[in-house]
């Protein structure tokens, strides 16, 4: 027979037992088990700059920073990132330690839960500021639709560069890196003019596209999966009117004396005479023109004196291929001075030349 000193033995027991379980219970999940620690939700990115020269987001340096890099996550098809709901998306930065990179606001990472499903697409951009270019870049649905105008005159430096990921998709208990593999919104348009190796000098006066939009409201239809071999689908609403006008000049290579000229190098050498710019995607019409003005040396011999001959040429870009500008294309037009001038074009992927059409985030 239990005595009351056994009775208020077992109550303290059983009083201890029950928070033992209640203790235990804290960070368990629905169906009442503990949930193991399955560490930090951790991106693969590198650092995303732009050179002042071509004014495009690329990897030339892979060494931190991160500005202007932004993720949008969900979790069992709920928001993840960004943790303000009112917010672009969840900017991440490089952990310099390991090269990873982390939520910016340390108290927003987030663990990984084994039985989850997860779902991560990323987005960047530059400049950080287009201010008194005319242009401009506005973003919304965590990413997946931008407005942009790119600068009314040409302004290499104040080009917009965009650039969304591939979707990766995930079960929380892989825990693996998430990589944002990335692609760029907008077609890069280089043109270069260039000499024959016949002609002993030739400079250029003028360089000038012409009419062809600069502004759009862009949404991705149809995110590609990470790993499918696909790419982002875009949905493109061109604004405004196809009247912008970008130049470049040079001088009179007799009367203009070196700064500001433009020489033309022979094919495949480094030319002073190319415009580099981020456009909007858009079909060509009849009245997009390209024109070019420019000085040969034509004189008799090599003991002659210099004779530096005007000419002029224009081409409707819709004539030639490509006469579509598409998302993520590099577009190079090459104009090859001779005894005339000859347009050429070919979309070159821009992992060629320093530039990257799919960018891989991460370099780590």
């Amino acid at each position: 027979m239990k005595t009351r000193e056994d009775r208020k033995r077992l109550s303290r027991g059983a009083a201890a037992l029950m928070a033992l379980v209640a203790v235990v219970l804290v960070g368990c999940n629905q169906q009442g088990w503990p949930e193991p620690n399955y560490g930090p939700i951790e991106f693969g990115a590198a650092s995303i700059v732009a050179s002042q020269t071509r004014a495009v987001v690329d990897q030339e340096t892979i060494d931190g920073g991160g500005v202007n890099v932004y993720v949008h996550a969900t979790k069992d098809n709920a928001r993840l990132y960004p943790i303000t709901q009112s917010a672009i998306g969840e900017q991440i930065v490089q952990n310099m330690s390991n090269a990873k990179w982390l939520p910016k606001t340390s108290s927003n990472v987030r663990q990984w839960v084994a039985a989850s499903q997860y779902s991560f697409n990323g987005f960047a951009y530059l400049p950080t500021d287009a201010t008194g270019s005319g242009g401009g870049l506005t973003i919304g649905s965590y990413g997946k639709e931008i407005t942009v105008s790119q600068p009314s005159t040409y302004q290499p430096e104040k080009m917009i560069d965009y650039l969304y990921s591939h979707t990766f998709s995930t079960p929380g208990a892989a825990r693996p890196l998430v990589v944002l593999d990335m692609e760029h919104a907008l077609p890069l348009v280089e043109i270069h003019i260039v000499k024959h190796e016949s002609i002993e000098a030739a400079y250029l006066e003028n360089l000038t596209i012409s009419n062809f939009f600069r502004s759009a409201k862009m949404n991705v239809t149809t995110p590609a999966n990470y790993g499918s071999g696909g790419h982002n689908v875009w949905k493109i609403e061109l604004s405004g009117t196809n009247d912008t006008s970008y130049t470049i000049a040079g001088t009179h290579p007799q009367t203009g004396e070196a700064s500001g000229r433009k020489a033309m190098a022979n094919r495949g050498e480094e030319s002073e005479s190319v415009m580099k710019m981020t456009v909007i995607p858009q079909q060509l019409d009849a009245k997009t023109l390209l024109t070019v003005s420019y000085w040969v040396n034509e004189r008799y011999s090599a003991e002659s004196d210099d004779n530096y001959v005007w000419h002029e040429a224009s081409f409707q870009l819709n004539q030639y291929t490509p006469f579509i500008w598409e998302s993520g294309h590099r577009i190079v037009y090459t104009l090859e001075v001779d005894t005339g001038i000859h347009l050429t074009g070919t979309i070159v992927p821009w992992v060629e030349v320093d530039y990257v059409e799919g960018t891989v985030l991460p370099n780590v």
